[in-house]
């Protein structure tokens, strides 16, 4: 696991030449998709939100034998970028993945994040997400976010990535220092 410390550039940077499988995950609000998109303009690779895979229109929920032959079928790509936060089936995602980016957000950030995106898209669709399941305030999904920690998902998710480069990304700077460093 790295706490994204400076890592010699030009190692680096031929690494992730050959890196094409990369995971970025963590809360649901923590800034996966802003993130993963960004990764993916500067090394040419497209972004798979696994929402897309979840959500039918009008948030009807994929059965998890569909959800999972869907994941199957991405995870074999020779190179992917996949977004998403998936409890169910983060064992398969890591194991599939080359890199690991971990968006660490407290619950205040979360919260913050998902208001954000509730007034942009407050008469629309996300681009991540089928059409039809527009944003919208309710307790529930709000005492959902706060289902889950940050640390918790992080302890599972290096559990299972044990033998993978894990980036933990908790601030901009972080985010900024792993994109120099993957440009080299």
């Amino acid at each position: 696991m790295l706490m994204l410390k400076r890592l010699p550039r030009k190692s680096f940077y031929f690494a992730m030449l050959k890196i094409m499988r990369i995971l970025v995950t963590g809360l649901a609000c923590s800034g996966k998709s802003t993130y993963a998109h960004i990764i993916a303009e500067e090394i040419n690779i497209d972004v798979d939100h696994l929402d897309l895979l979840i959500w039918k229109p009008n948030w009807q929920k994929t059965n998890n034998k569909d959800y999972f032959e869907s994941l199957k079928k991405l995870l074999q790509r020779s190179d992917w970028i996949i977004e998403g936060f998936s409890p169910q089936f983060m064992k398969q995602q890591v194991e599939a993945a080359e890199i690991v980016v971990f968006m660490y957000a407290s619950h205040l950030r979360i919260t913050l994040n998902w208001l954000k995106r509730l007034w942009k898209y407050r008469s629309t669709n996300r681009p991540d997400m089928p059409v039809g399941n527009q944003e919208h305030f309710t307790v529930s999904y709000l005492k959902w976010l706060w289902k889950y920690s940050s640390k918790d998902l992080l302890s599972e998710v290096t559990k299972l990535a044990a033998d993978k480069e894990v980036f933990i990304i908790r601030t901009r700077a972080d985010r900024l220092l792993l994109i120099k460093q993957l440009l080299g």
